[in-house]
């Protein structure tokens, strides 16, 4: 809230990106890809182009099999999306395994100030087996050194979702 009363929106660092004078919501814009795509895994961020306001959309699409159709994902893809929010690159993975950096998001709120300092960076390597299985490692900086997370995700009968142990709660999470 402002000086004067108002109350203003305010998006979390990253759910969102400008371009073309438009808010982009990554997390609408992944669903609809990810539904043309017969529920492909998508991810949908901004970036910067030199000399251009805002940042463009670019989608990391994870396609193995390479069985997308080109010609059928763009007509479609008109249908349903306006000019500002398709994404003008593509990125065609064959899963999403690798090396991904945690971070945490500090915000402006009162009761997040006092915590800032707290907040961790961490790098991870995510592996698929050839069960399906993910196993997950984690390093976590401390002052004292680094610290080494091991997590395994098992796949369950719903495509796309798994479940794991949580070391945290003691018993089986699943969505």
């Amino acid at each position: 809230m402002d000086k004067y009363g108002h109350m203003y929106f305010k998006d979390r660092t990253g759910d969102t990106f400008r371009w073309k004078g438009e808010n982009v919501s990554t997390t609408e814009v992944e669903g609809t890809l990810s539904r043309l795509l017969d529920m492909k895994d998508v991810v949908v961020y901004g970036v910067e182009i030199p000399g251009a306001e805002g940042k463009a959309g670019m989608a990391a699409i994870a396609d193995p099999s390479q069985s997308t159709d080109l010609e059928t994902f763009f007509k479609d893809m008109e249908k349903v999306l306006p000019p500002y929010a398709r994404p003008v690159f593509l990125r065609f993975l064959p899963e999403f395994a690798g090396k991904w950096y945690r971070v945490g998001f500090a915000y402006d709120s009162p009761g997040f100030i006092p915590l800032r300092d707290k907040v961790k960076i961490s790098m991870g390597i995510i592996t698929i087996l050839p069960s399906g299985n993910v196993n997950l490692t984690m390093w976590e900086a401390l002052s004292v050194g680094c610290l080494t997370k091991f997590y395994q995700y098992n796949t369950t009968s719903v495509p796309g979702q798994f479940v794991y142990f949580s070391t945290r709660e003691f018993f089986l999470i699943s969505p």
